[in-house]
């Protein structure tokens, strides 16, 4: 019997090996991601299967992102999918989404969505009409990593209409509590992002729908990217181009260079934007009912798949280079020589000494 961690080879779905025509524009961490056997397309346009090579590596990045969660008393949860229409039309955010809602039916004729984000679900669960706050519960820090929806017009390997998130919502007694939790946050993003080895900037960013106080993005420098942010080399401020103001510090003015981006997580400071709406209130030390100030923060978890082969594939050697904690396998035994029964038997003994192995067999 193998222990635990060890994969053969000749067990494995799909086999590596993707076969493109010679005049295929197919960009190279697709050609990779399809080539290595960790992605095939979906049935539905704008949708990917996750193979299980790819998986092994999606649960990588989980397990890294539940360990800064946990650092920060950030605790798991799971919320529907389906979100009632009625809670993203008291946000108002049922017309300001459009048509990137994937609108439900059910058979009594309720109107639901797929969840684009889940701001409203997790302040409505936490309302005063379903629990009891006081200022001894706060600050409360629930996140969770599952499937959003968006019907994007658009779709890639970076931008897809089902995608894996990352999303985390705070929720603390005053603005002032609500910056530090943020900074926390921000904090373990920078943590994230490092162990990746992603080649990344922290930028001003737009609130756009979310809304509220502040945005900050976390962008992944990339020449595939959609995304464009402006740097300055003279004060070192950074933001999303899509931003009209600029947002250097330089007296004298900025020197401004443009470069291409991948954004991989955006954090967001809400205020009480949802908690009025929703009346999520705490009672405070003087026994009033205050209303929450909350604070929202994600991370594509599939889009870091896509952008870690993105940034780390070698254009000399034409092959990826692992960040190696992220790595499907952190060892591969292959077995040469000898007649196939004897160094299979040898290659055989040396796997089951090591975990997280890929044997070819």
């Amino acid at each position: 019997m193998f222990r635990r961690g060890v994969t053969l080879s000749s067990t494995l779905y799909p086999r590596a090996g993707f076969s493109f025509p010679k005049e295929s524009q197919v960009s190279n961490h697709c050609r990779a991601l399809l080539r290595g056997g960790l992605l095939r397309d979906g049935s539905s346009p704008g949708t990917n299967a996750i193979m299980p090579l790819g998986q092994r590596v999606i649960d990588k990045i989980s397990a890294c992102i539940d360990a800064e969660m946990s650092r920060i008393n950030a605790h798991r949860l799971s919320l529907p999918i389906l979100t009632n229409s009625s809670i993203m039309k008291k946000s108002e955010r049922w017309d300001e989404f459009g048509k990137s809602l994937f609108q439900v039916k059910d058979s009594s004729g309720r109107l639901s969505c797929l969840a684009p984000t889940h701001e409203e679900a997790i302040t409505a669960l936490l309302s005063t009409h379903q629990t009891e706050l006081s200022y001894h519960d706060l600050p409360i820090r629930l996140y969770q990593i599952g499937p959003k929806f968006r019907d994007e017009s658009h779709t890639g390997l970076l931008r897809t209409r089902e995608f894996l998130m990352k999303d985390l919502y705070s929720f603390d007694t005053d603005l002032e509590n609500a910056r530090k939790t943020f900074e926390l946050v921000t904090q373990a993003y920078h943590r994230i992002f490092t162990s990746l080895q992603l080649p990344y900037m922290q930028v001003s960013g737009d609130v756009g729908l979310m809304g509220g106080h502040a945005s900050s993005e976390f962008q992944a420098l990339s020449a595939s990217g959609e995304d464009t942010i402006r740097v300055c080399s003279k004060c070192g401020g950074a933001w999303n181009s899509e931003m009209e103001d600029s947002q250097g510090t330089c007296d004298g003015g900025c020197t401004v260079e443009e470069k291409r981006s991948i954004e991989i997580g955006h954090c967001f400071l809400l205020g009480t934007k949802y908690s009025e709406q929703f009346e999520t209130h705490y009672a405070a030390k003087d026994e009033s009912l205050r209303l929450c100030v909350m604070g929202c923060f994600g991370i594509g978890v599939t889009r870091l798949l896509a952008t870690i082969v993105d940034t780390h594939w070698s254009d000399k050697h034409d092959h990826l280079v692992w960040p190696k904690a992220f790595a499907p396998h952190s060892v591969t035994v292959t077995s040469l020589g000898k007649p196939r029964a004897e160094r299979l038997e040898v290659a055989r003994s040396i796997a089951e000494r090591l975990t997280n192995c890929l044997h070819t067999d």
